[in-house]
């Protein structure tokens, strides 16, 4: 244990004799991926109504040209973002929310547009 140069405290752990890490992390993918709009409403959405909640929120919907800026930099605040799937994608998944009895929020942030 040690300070760094910066004064943030830090305790190294060297790898085990197999090089794997001393304290397990289990830090593998334990559920499939959901990648597109209709991932989303046939495997999250019953499980979210399930769970017992009723509304959920789905941030960062607009077109966006950054995928690394999790869709913060909007080029098109009236297109929902093309990597998921198509608008009529994304009405099927409202419309199955609602079927459902759950609110849908969309989080609009007009303040991060892309600036061109």
């Amino acid at each position: 244990m040690g300070r760094n140069e910066f004064g943030v405290w830090e305790i190294l752990w060297p790898n085990n004799a197999d090089i794997s890490p001393p304290i397990p992390h289990g830090s593998q993918v334990k559920e499939p991926i959901i990648s597109t709009y209709a991932n989303f409403r046939d495997d999250v959405l019953p499980h979210i109504k399930r769970l017992g909640y009723n509304a959920v929120q789905i941030m960062a919907i607009q077109e966006h040209s950054h995928y690394v800026r999790f869709g913060y930099h909007v080029t098109n605040f009236f297109a929902p973002s093309s990597r998921f799937g198509t608008p009529c994608d994304l009405k099927s998944l409202i419309d199955r929310a609602h079927e459902l009895g759950l609110l849908v929020l969309m989080d609009i942030v007009h303040r991060w547009i892309e600036h061109v």
